[in-house]
Formats: C-alpha cells, sequence, structure tokens
C-alpha cells in the first residue's frame, strides 16, 4: 500500500472521528442542559424555591462549561435560601460525567433561619465536588474561604466566637435515602481563634431538630464552653459537666480535644451532659 493511499485512509479517519466527537458533544450537552431543567423541576416538585436565568452549556470542544444565570435556591418552609450571580459546573473531563466541580462566579448570599432570627451570610470562594455513580452522589467535598455574618441583630453565641469562619472543608459520604442520614468522614474551620474539626452521623429528626453523634475536635475548649455559657446556653451545672468531659477527653493528631457529642429530642449533648437545644433545620413534619 502507497504512503498517499495510507494518508487518505488516516485523513478520512480523522475527519470521521472528528465528525463523531462533535455529534457526541453536541448530544451530551444537549442532555445536561436537560437533566440541569429537569433537576430544577424535580425540587419545585419537592417544595424547594428554584430560580434560574439562562442555562448554557459551552466549552466546546475540550470541555463541558455550565453556566446558570441568577440562581437561587430555598428550602421548603423557609427554612435557608441561597443565591448568586451566576453558577458555574464542569465534569472532569469530557468523557467522565460522574465527577463535577461546580463554583459560583461570585459571592453567595445565604440566609439561615435560627429560633433568634434570620441569620444573613456573605459566602466567598465556595466550591463543590460532586462524585456520584448511576445517578446517585455518592461523595460531596466542599470548600469555602470565608462565611461572614452580615445581620445587624445579635446573636449571644456567634458575637462570642467571632462574626467570621474562615478555611471551611468538608467531606461526606453517601447520603442514606431511607434513613436521612448524612456521614461526615471529616470537617474542620478557623472560627476566630478557634479551630474546629467534626465528624458523624447527622439526620433530621421528624420534629425538624439537627440528631445524630459526632466527634467534635476544638483547638480552645475552654474559649467555646464560654461563649456557651455567655450565650445562656450551659448554666454552670452544665458547664461544670462539660468540663469534665474536656479533661477527660483525648486529644487528636492536631493536639485538638475531641468530645462526643449527640443531638437527641430536640437537646444536645456533651458526653452525657445536655448543653442546650439541638438547631432545628426545618419545621416539624406534617401528616397529610
Amino acid at each position: 500500500m502507497s504512503i498517499r493511499r495510507i494518508l487518505t485512509i488516516l485523513v478520512i479517519a480523522a475527519a470521521a472521528f472528528a465528525a463523531l466527537y462533535v455529534f457526541y458533544w453536541i448530544y451530551v450537552s444537549g442532555q445536561i442542559k436537560e437533566q440541569t431543567l429537569a433537576w430544577a423541576e424535580e425540587r419545585r416538585a419537592e417544595g424547594y424555591a428554584i430560580e434560574m436565568g439562562r442555562v448554557d452549556v459551552n466549552g466546546f470542544p475540550a470541555a463541558f462549561e455550565v453556566q446558570v444565570t441568577d440562581f437561587a435556591i430555598g428550602a421548603p418552609n423557609n427554612d435557608w435560601s441561597a443565591a448568586t450571580r451566576a453558577l458555574h459546573a464542569r465534569p472532569a473531563s469530557v468523557f467522565d460525567l460522574e465527577v463535577w466541580d461546580a463554583q459560583p462566579e461570585s459571592e453567595v448570599r445565604a440566609v439561615i433561619g435560627s429560633d433568634e432570627g434570620p441569620l444573613e451570610l456573605s459566602l466567598e470562594g465556595a466550591r463543590l465536588l460532586l462524585q456520584s455513580v448511576d445517578g446517585e452522589v455518592v461523595r460531596t467535598e466542599a470548600y469555602l474561604d470565608s462565611a461572614e455574618l452580615t445581620s445587624d441583630q445579635s446573636y449571644p453565641v456567634i458575637d462570642a466566637l467571632g462574626r467570621r469562619i474562615e478555611d471551611v472543608e468538608i467531606f461526606l459520604s453517601a447520603e442514606d435515602p431511607d434513613a436521612g442520614e448524612v456521614i461526615i468522614d471529616s470537617a474542620q474551620m478557623s472560627w476566630g481563634a478557634l479551630d474546629v474539626s467534626a465528624a458523624g452521623v447527622l439526620g433530621v429528626d421528624p420534629a425538624g431538630f439537627l440528631a445524630g453523634t459526632g466527634q467534635l475536635g476544638l483547638s480552645d475548649p475552654e474559649r467555646f464552653l464560654d461563649a456557651l455559657q455567655q450565650a445562656g446556653i450551659l448554666d454552670n451545672r452544665a458547664r461544670q459537666f462539660a468540663q469534665i468531659a474536656v479533661a477527660i477527653a483525648p486529644r487528636n493528631e492536631e493536639d485538638r480535644v475531641v468530645l462526643p457529642v449527640s443531638f437527641n429530642g430536640g437537646k444536645a449533648y456533651i458526653g452525657p451532659a445536655p448543653v442546650g437545644a439541638a438547631p432545628r433545620i426545618h419545621a416539624p413534619e406534617t401528616n397529610s
């Protein structure tokens, strides 16, 4: 076979591959857009408030770049909401659609409900890495440069520890849809002068309160207990129980005191000692 004939075959093969790739990219980009819109409709059917401007898929030929403008999401019963000017997401590669990297274009404005009033937050440097298998998310990594409380009203615990949290990293394993639980493999952050780490299994009880067990690592447990006492969450007796737990608690490799924590029946515990109310995640469930 002559060199000319070989080159002709190679050119035809390359052209055929290019045509197939263009078809693949156009088809998959259309599927991504449809699935994004379908996801929004599914969440709306569950009671979430979803707002989206334009949904575009760009990046040809090297990537799928998804951009959603004017994105906002609000949980049922207005328990929390978040909004950003634009949200960008892309898969690991054009042939690996099971790992996604999502980042907002600018700051995220978030509002979280609490018994003391809504917490208004400004989130900077947010990033999510999502890994799925057969359409089910099995691992989530969340990163945040900073979260700053922008509300004017007073929040005793937050004001005692500081209104700015930095260097947040959270690693979650597969959620059990039947149990409604999330496995926190590890989490860490800097809250004012306090370094915090955590791990455990958490869910939400029928009354809407946080439920589950875990471990809390603290670089300065006395400062943490001071904040809880100043906020009126700990009375003198509960503070004494908490200090006993601190005194006998082990330390991890970062030299943080590791305390067993649990949330049960609407209350929070350090070891066996009740230390106040558990956070309410959403309104109580009602039987329809």
